[in-house]
């Protein structure tokens, strides 16, 4: 039998409410100048290409006042509804910042905060249940295939993606 292993960079503490939905808080940048962060909390769904900010969180952190790239239609598991494609200045995973990232704040009131494959494909990871921790590794060079892309964010152009 083959262990899994590889070097990790960071151990985040995961959260869950049922064994299907599982969490993490992590840093978002809300301010380049500064650095200012504040943590969100995020359910992790390696379903979802695009990071999902409800409408209640960009409120409060005052995401509603970047400016929207495109206005588009979320479509997800509970159906769709009108959303702001945005760019945030970053997120923070251990010592790495993911800088201009890209989200989808729906326009309507949404139940959670989605971490969603465009944060999670610059990294390997780990999901140990057992322990509630969740391990990233450095995965620099792996992007997730074009047809993938185009498959789940088909409404976005390539220059979005």
């Amino acid at each position: 039998m083959h262990k899994m292993s590889f070097d990790y960079r960071s151990k985040e503490v995961m959260y869950f409410e049922n064994k299907h939905q599982y969490y993490i808080e992590l840093p978002i940048v809300l301010d380049p100048v500064t650095n200012y962060s504040r943590k969100i909390r995020f359910l992790i769904d390696t379903g979802a290409y695009i990071t999902v900010i409800t409408k209640d969180t960009a409120e409060r952190h005052g995401i509603n006042n970047y400016p929207t790239i495109k206005d588009v239609d979320l479509t997800g598991y509970t159906g769709s509804c009108p959303a702001s494609f945005k760019e945030i200045p970053g997120v923070i995973i251990g010592d790495r910042t993911l800088k201009g990232t890209k989200i989808v704040v729906p326009h309507r009131n949404t139940k959670f905060n989605i971490l969603g494959m465009n944060v999670l494909e610059h990294f390997k990871f780990y999901m140990d249940t057992e322990k509630e921790y969740i391990y990233f590794a450095d995965n620099l060079n792996y992007k997730l295939p074009k047809e993938l892309k185009a498959g789940l964010v088909s409404h976005l152009s390539a220059d979005e993606q």
